[in-house]
């Protein structure tokens, strides 16, 4: 994967998500610009445990029904916005499953900072001038963005949706290559400070002339504040509201000796707990469903950190997930308030965030290792597949 597949990750999420072929795809929930987060289905199980099971059940069918939502798996990458290559590494891995156990892809959870941090602020200020309406600073009485990707009105017809996006990120990345396809340093950790980035000088989107020189919107003036005054947001975790994701699940949260209570590229843990859209998302999905694991792709380190507040449940399952793909099982120090901390003390059961890629390679540089960091997860899926299947027979 080459730097240049950088500016195409987001429209092939969507793409996935649209080219259904008897795969079961959805919306997980919507980040804070509106954006949809997909899903990918594979395998087989009995959809979310608020279903009915029908008058006529009895016990015994009802037990069934139980244990096979037991069966169900979540694997996710992208709550961090900077970590590109999780993103394409979930998407490959969904698409070459074949198991029975129910795994739920999705590839992306923050949308919204991946594209900050792949495109900068220009991606908030296109967005704003296409659609005559620009996102507003976080308030308490803030309005609703509404993002044009559809407006709310294809929100019964997720493929009609998931297509819209990928048709507007496929132009997003067809702009940003033609403005930056000879501006090497746009791709690099080492961009330079004052950059332009695709969009050229203060202009209010990249289709916009450089001569433009309209002020920025209030919304991506408060983010430029946030990032030092600096339009690379190549090294930007947070969401679009500059929370840290993975530090905002009700999880001993704001205990994390990195954490910060002030909007920042980094681990602020947001107002309170589950206060982003995207932490909502993913812990109503994951209430709806019975998960008997769950792995939380990240970048980078090539380590496994498991277990939360002296809990490590299934030490078998992520021995295995270590054996596998090599990387060790460790415990994080003095963190806090990530979906694995949630996910441990909530439900006692496995849930792995899975750090790839070595220490001393850029995030850009890991896609270039694409191959290499894929092959060392491409049994993952397999192995929660068979491990689900062992535990069905005991």
């Amino acid at each position: 994967m080459s730097k240049t597949n950088l500016y195409g990750i987001i429209k092939e999420i969507y793409a996935a998500a649209t080219e259904k072929n008897g795969v079961e795809t959805g919306v997980l929930g919507k980040t804070v610009l509106g954006f949809p987060i997909p899903y990918i289905k594979k395998g087989h199980g009995c959809g979310n445990v608020s279903g009915s099971t029908g008058g006529n059940a009895n016990g015994n069918e009802r037990a069934r029904e139980k244990e096979e939502k037991r069966k169900e798996a979540l694997i996710f990458g992208a709550i961090h916005a900077r970590e590109y290559v999780t993103a394409p590494l979930v998407l490959k891995m969904s698409e070459k499953y074949a198991g029975e156990t129910a795994v739920y892809f999705v590839p992306a959870v923050n949308i919204d900072g991946l594209a900050l941090s792949i495109f900068g602020i220009d991606f908030v200020e296109y967005l704003g001038r296409l659609y005559g309406e620009y996102p507003h600073p976080r308030s308490a009485d803030r309005p609703n963005f509404r993002y044009a990707c559809g407006l709310g009105r294809r929100r019964e017809n997720p493929a009609a949706l998931f297509c819209e996006c990928a048709e507007f990120f496929g132009e997003i990345e067809r702009l940003a290559v033609e403005k930056t396809i000879a501006q090497s340093a746009f791709l690099s950790e080492n961009f330079q400070k004052n950059s332009n980035g695709f969009g050229g000088g203060n202009s209010r989107g990249p289709a916009a002339d450089t001569s433009d020189e309209l002020p920025l919107s209030p919304f991506s003036e408060n983010l430029l504040k946030i990032n030092g005054y600096s339009r690379d947001f190549s090294l930007w975790k947070a969401n679009i509201d500059a929370v840290d994701l993975n530090v905002n699940f009700d999880a001993d949260w704001g205990g994390g000796a990195q954490n910060v209570r002030y909007p920042a590229p980094a681990n602020f843990i947001g107002p309170y707990p589950e206060s982003e859209p995207e932490t909502r998302a993913l812990v109503n999905f994951t209430k709806s469903h019975d998960f008997f694991c769950v792995l939380c792709y990240h970048s980078k380190g090539d380590l496994i950190y498991y277990g939360y507040g002296g809990r490590f449940p299934d030490r078998e399952f992520a021995e295995q997930i270590s054996r596998s793909t090599g990387y060790p099982l460790t415990q994080s120090e003095n963190s806090a308030g990530g979906y694995k901390d949630w996910f441990t003390l909530k439900f006692d059961r496995p849930a792995l965030t899975v750090e790839v890629g070595g220490e001393s390679f850029s995030r850009v540089e890991l896609l270039e290792r694409f191959d290499e960091i894929y092959d060392r997860n491409s049994n993952v899926a397999s192995i929660i597949d068979r491990f689900a299947r062992e535990r069905k027979r005991k």
